[in-house]
């Protein structure tokens, strides 16, 4: 008979890793509302955090990279394109297809984001500490198989 406490401390992982990021993106929207960025919403984010910035991708890819089906993706791009936020372009390679990019203005917004995500976690760095954040990216880190806690850990006593 499986141990119920052990369960349960079993989904609490991910659950407080979903709550967490979700806390995170719920701060992060809230802030770019006030600087004329409100149109973007929780489902607009799984596809801006998987977008290239520097360059373009499929929507297959996209849909891929954010865990998501490709009908969900051209639903979300509709939308970001109306906002201005992306664009879908001729691919070069191959006619038939087409690949997202961020606008100009996406572009904008999308630096924009990434300066209130840093000013989030400057905040919980004062928060929580340096020791503890870095312990956390470095835990983080291995949870997803990234090569890369060390230098996580490091850029928290940076941030």
């Amino acid at each position: 008979m499986p141990d119920t406490e052990a369960a349960t401390d079993e989904g609490d992982l991910a659950r407080l890793l979903l709550r967490a990021t979700r806390a995170v993106e719920r701060e992060m929207l809230a802030r770019l509302a006030l600087e004329d960025l409100g149109m973007l919403q929780m489902r607009h984010l799984a596809v801006l955090r998987a977008l290239d910035p520097a360059g373009a991708m499929r929507a297959s890819e996209l849909a891929r990279d954010a865990g998501v089906t490709r009908q969900a993706i051209a639903q979300v791009l509709v939308e970001l394109e109306r906002f201005g936020v992306v664009e879908q372009v001729a691919d070069p390679r191959d006619g038939r297809a087409k690949l997202v990019r961020y606008t100009g203005s996406g572009r904008r917004g999308h630096r924009r984001a990434m300066a209130v995500f840093t000013e989030l976690e400057r905040e919980q760095l004062e928060r929580l500490g340096a020791e503890r954040v870095a312990r956390l990216k470095r835990d983080l880190a291995a949870l997803a198989g990234e090569p890369s806690g060390d230098r996580a850990a490091a850029a928290a006593t940076r941030v």
